[in-house]
């Protein structure tokens, strides 16, 4: 048989070809290890699957894919089967992309797709471009800085995660450089994959940061709501690093469902706080005036440090002490209103006389006119959008159930 020759074999089944020698060894799952340790790390070998596109690269024919024991989240690797064939050679490498199997493959064992008729047509148009390319700029791409400017111009300027599929930007990136063809994704589930990676990479280096601090971890937060009418709370830490200078970094972006209360925004935060490893090394809160802080902290230390006194940890926010002065002597007592007192105006129901005002106006609407008012009622506030959520899920699930005992009474009635 010639080298180029390939065998047809059920799935599960693999040809390993060697360039030593004309003959075609099968090698089953079975045949394999149960496990097979690269770098100190435990892989157990599994089937190859096809995209869901019904598409799968020429190296699967020549190679077996390794799916992390310990960290099945890990992407999978590529072994080379021509190298384990031969006195049980690991050879693996990273499918981020196929560049350095097909360069392995046909740089040690004289192997390629274009001399395998089975995997005709099987090529991408990135892995033709890259074949089309000079040798001389095969190693030109610097794929982790690349991995991570996607990332930054994806997350910085709020751009969609498919934008890379568009094929007017592949073009413009391959007409830059075609060596880059191979690393663009394909879909914008990578793209997703990339960012919640990078970000649990990023977490932990700050829970390292943080860890290394010569002082106390000081706290401030605040809340929003998001145009999309989600309630936010973001937490920032400030302390001294481990070479001795000022440092603040966010601990995260979370979202506070229900009422602005300090016992609602506290069940987000402290779980938070723990993540880091901060129980122990609380500091003080700087925080706005507004007096659901007061009970935020109060239910924090309740929950984490019952030994500190709230009221002494609790500082307040100086930028907003000044912001309060200046509204006061520009606009006088009445423009301040009661902000030195803030209660948060979504946790209340609007006064009575303004509702039936607001009930009176309705009534002389038309249909459509009621109906926006409803709508805009709903939408101006995150509580009244998470209590209409409720109610429509509650009333969602009674229909269903309804509708289930329906069933099931019509079917006894008829048997």
């Amino acid at each position: 048989m010639d080298s180029s020759d390939s065998l047809n074999i059920p799935m599960g089944r693999l040809t390993i070809h060697s360039s030593a020698s004309s003959t075609s060894i099968d090698l089953s799952l079975s045949e394999l290890p149960r496990t097979i340790e690269v770098n100190g790390v435990e892989y157990e070998p599994v089937e190859h699957v096809p995209n869901k596109r019904g598409k799968t690269s020429w190296i699967w024919k020549k190679g077996y894919k390794l799916q992390n024991i310990l960290r099945p989240a890990e992407g999978p690797r590529w072994m080379c089967q021509p190298c384990y064939n031969d006195g049980n050679k690991v050879v693996s490498y990273a499918i981020t992309t196929t560049v350095h199997a097909n360069r392995h493959l046909e740089r040690d064992h004289q192997l390629s797709d274009s001399q395998d008729p089975s995997c005709a047509g099987s090529r991408s148009p990135s892995e033709a471009a890259l074949e089309s390319r000079p040798r001389g700029v095969q190693n030109s791409v610097n794929f982790p800085q690349f991995k991570q400017d996607v990332i930054d111009w994806i997350t910085d300027m709020h751009i969609s995660l498919s934008q890379l599929q568009f094929q007017g930007l592949r073009r413009l990136f391959t007409s830059l450089n075609p060596s880059i063809a191979p690393y663009l994704p394909t879909s914008g589930n990578t793209i997703r994959n990339w960012i919640m990676e990078d970000f649990e990479r990023k977490r932990v280096q700050v829970k390292n940061q943080l860890a290394l601090s010569r002082s106390a971890i000081h706290l401030s937060f605040d809340m929003w709501t998001s145009p999309n009418n989600l309630s936010i709370v973001a937490v920032i830490a400030h302390y001294f690093s481990g070479s001795g200078k000022a440092k603040d970094c966010l601990l995260g972006v979370k979202r506070v469902s229900g009422t602005h209360s300090g016992e609602n925004q506290a069940q987000s935060i402290v779980p938070l706080l723990e993540y880091y490893g901060l129980k122990n090394r609380i500091g003080y809160f700087v925080l706005d005036n507004i007096t659901s802080n007061d009970l935020c902290v109060r239910a924090i230390l309740r929950r984490l440090r019952g030994d500190l006194n709230a009221k002494t940890r609790r500082l307040r926010c100086f930028g907003h002490v000044v912001n309060l002065a200046a509204k006061a002597f520009l606009l006088g007592k009445e423009g301040v209103g009661n902000s030195s007192e803030e209660s948060d105006s979504e946790d209340v129901d609007p006064p009575q006389q303004l509702l039936e005002k607001d009930l009176e106006s309705w009534k002389k609407s038309g249909p459509l006119g009621k109906l926006q008012k409803v709508v805009r009622y709903i939408r101006g506030s995150p509580q009244r959008m998470d209590a209409f959520m409720e109610l429509l899920t509650s009333e969602k699930m009674a229909k269903e159930a309804e509708s289930k005992y329906e069933n099931i009474g019509l079917t006894l009635t008829t048997r």
